[in-house]
């Protein structure tokens, strides 16, 4: 009886280490396509700079034609941090996944180490993916986070970013 009942325990612990194996498999695929995103407005934004820089250069002529061009270039920057923003809500949105997951995963794993065998394993698998993914999230978020030149910092660049998940678990 009790080594039916281990054999089920370590059989639902192997279940859920696979589903958080994939959880994290997933987590991580969408924070590459976001940082992927992020590199990419990056590029935008620098080459935004640089088309405006040109203009400004060759509309010395006329002061409205560098009014326009610097309300093209306010606009740009606008939808450019509300792409930002949004790339760094999904981050959050991520980070709170991650941490539902992860609790789940030690909540199972706590029930299970009961049964004994290889959970521990299993926990120390799921640790060092959560450590991976916390510190492939906080390279993100300081690459979203730096400020453009000649541009101020937004609020929660200037503080910081607010509660650094991936550094103290908020």
């Amino acid at each position: 009886m009790q080594v039916a009942q281990a054999n089920k325990a370590r059989d639902r612990a192997t279940q859920l280490s696979q589903a958080a194996e994939s959880g994290v498999a997933e987590l991580r695929q969408s924070l590459r396509k976001e940082h992927d995103r992020a590199e990419a407005l990056a590029g935008e934004l620098a080459k935004a700079r640089r088309d405006l820089k040109a203009q400004l250069a060759l509309s010395s002529k006329a002061s409205d034609e560098a009014s326009q061009a610097k309300k093209a270039a306010e606009t740009a920057t606008a939808e450019l941090r509300q792409s930002l923003k949004t790339e760094h809500d999904r981050a959050e949105t991520l980070t709170g996944e991650l941490a539902r997951v992860r609790g789940e995963l030690e909540t199972q794993l706590a029930v299970s180490s009961k049964a004994g065998g290889g959970t521990v394993q299993v926990k120390k698998g799921a640790k060092g993916a959560t450590a991976e993914l916390r510190q492939s999230l906080k390279k993100e978020r300081d690459t979203a986070e730096v400020p453009a030149p000649g541009h101020k910092p937004t609020a929660d660049a200037s503080r910081g970013g607010g509660c650094d998940r991936a550094a103290n678990g908020c």
